[in-house]
């Protein structure tokens, strides 16, 4: 009996849950380092998809050829892959926290791509070196590998998300889905290194940091061919957030401001010492009220408001701890 448990428990927030979502029903696909194979017997027992894999552990491998087609247990940076299923052709490849392992990543999406279908996807995930917690660990000189998470003691590549699209079109794709799993500031297992007593004087830090809370990032590839005879381009589904910049807007429908009008608020884009809100103004509205950041003063140069409608600038009155210099 094999020590290991093949079952799958995932939520909304987990880089399975987010690949899963994405494997058609009864395709092939190709799963490299399946481990003991809970992605696999998912994707066979509530897929229907005959699934193929690529793993190291000799003890994981057989576990997981419980619930594949076919299967190779072998290094796959060796490539006899490529020859063993030479003849299948793939709707989805999954790299699932596998590439950061790999001394020649590159290399391995690269000829991967000899095996999948015109219209087929690679799906990855890679931790986010660039993650909070990293970050306030490195400015403490302290860069900690652990068994598991974003330093895991094996991995051996690391990307941020400026240098990732760019490794995967180097490699013959077009990132056409760009996802994340998030974990906010001191909660990953890397937290646990970081000083409680000088949390306050980290997130001041971090302050108006991009991406502080991304994980994973999660990335659907398609071969560059295709995705340009088919003129697809990148769909972002990470939410743009900065660390501390979430403000606030409140609605007067004629009776005062209540509570319940309150909708939370992210910059949709900055430039330099700029950031930019969207306020969608519903029906009926007859006053707004717009704090741009919560529980912080600052000061607002230059601050203006544009109507969708009109393209007019729109009266602005600055109250409260926000301070207007213009």
């Amino acid at each position: 009996m094999s020590k290991y448990d093949s079952r799958l428990f995932l939520d909304e927030n987990s880089s399975n849950a987010k690949i899963l979502k994405q494997v058609r029903k009864n395709t092939q696909v190709l799963e490299f380092g399946c481990a003991c194979g809970k992605m696999t017997r998912y994707m066979k027992e509530q897929l229907g998809c005959s699934v193929y894999i690529v793993e190291m552990d000799e003890e994981a491998f057989h576990s997981a050829m419980a619930y594949a087609q076919d299967g190779l247990c072998a290094d796959l940076e060796q490539m006899e892959w490529l020859e063993r299923f030479a003849d299948v052709k793939f709707d989805s490849i999954i790299f699932a926290d596998v590439l950061e392992h790999l001394r020649r990543p590159d290399l391995v999406l690269k000829k991967a791509g000899s095996l999948l279908k015109d219209d087929g996807m690679v799906l990855l995930s890679v931790p986010n070196i660039a993650h909070s917690d990293i970050l306030v660990n490195l400015y403490e000189n302290n860069f900690q590998y652990m068994p598991l998470g974003l330093l895991d003691d094996t991995h051996i590549h690391f990307w941020g998300s400026k240098n990732l699209e760019k490794f995967c079109n180097d490699a013959g794709y077009q990132v056409v889905v760009e996802d994340a799993t998030r974990v906010e500031p001191f909660l990953s297992e890397q937290g646990q290194w970081i000083d409680s007593e000088k949390k306050t004087f980290y997130a001041q830090l971090l302050y108006g940091k991009e991406q502080y809370d991304v994980y994973q990032f999660l990335y659907t590839l398609q071969k560059k061919e295709y995705a340009a005879a088919y003129g697809l381009r990148k769909i972002c589904k990470i939410e743009r957030k900065f660390f501390g910049m979430n403000g606030s807007v409140i609605f007067d429908y004629g009776s005062g401001f209540a509570p319940e009008t309150v909708q939370e608020l992210y910059p949709v884009k900055s430039y330099e010492d700029r950031f930019y809100y969207e306020i969608h103004v519903p029906q009926g509205a007859q006053h707004v009220v717009f704090h741009p950041v919560r529980e912080k003063a600052c000061i607002v140069f230059n601050l203006q408001a544009v109507s969708d409608r009109s393209g007019s600038i729109v009266p602005v009155q600055v109250k409260g701890t926000v301070l207007q210099n213009s």
